[in-house]
């Protein structure tokens, strides 16, 4: 019986280890509020529209060259991506707005709620650009995730992510 007990314990341990690359464990959790015209109100995620030091394997994932880039971020030369708004997106439609030498370009991959891409565009060189989710899957007050790069040459300059709330009725 001892045994049994020990060896079940055992597995139990070993079923609940995850890899720490398992997208599952990637929780869209908590989003900056923004007003129409981009001025917070309410909560700030401290996590998002920031430099995210390191990725995980599925978050690189994201960007098939995403290894043929250096980390340049150290010589940033005023890369800075704003937070999304409004946020939350009452109708689906949110900009992003950057900062950004004109030589830059950004990739923006948007992830739904089950983890899909349902927006991948690179070589964006506006600095202000919508997105219109209306038609994308929502469960109530769903979350989707926007992953970002600015890139120029071999360079990335700034990588980080944001989360976008948005309210529709079902």
């Amino acid at each position: 019986m001892k045994k049994f007990v020990f060896l079940s314990m055992i597995i139990i341990i070993l079923i609940s280890c995850n890899d720490d690359n398992d997208s599952s464990l990637i929780k869209f959790e908590g989003y900056t509020m923004t007003d129409n015209v981009g001025s917070y109100f309410g909560t700030i995620d401290s996590s998002d529209w920031t430099h995210d030091a390191s990725w995980n394997t599925t978050e690189k994932a994201l960007f098939s060259d995403y290894s043929t880039y250096t980390d340049a971020y150290t010589m940033n030369p005023g890369a800075i991506v704003y937070p999304a708004y409004p946020n939350p997106a009452v109708f689906g439609i949110f900009w992003i707005q950057t900062t950004k030498p004109s030589s830059m370009m950004m990739k923006i991959r948007i992830l739904d709620y089950k983890w899909k891409t349902i927006i991948s565009l690179d070589s964006i060189t506006n600095p202000s650009f919508a997105f219109d989710l209306t038609t994308a899957p929502v469960n109530r007050d769903s979350l989707f995730r926007v992953y970002y790069m600015l890139v120029r040459n071999d360079s990335c300059f700034l990588k980080g992510h944001g989360d976008l709330s948005v309210e529709r009725d079902l």
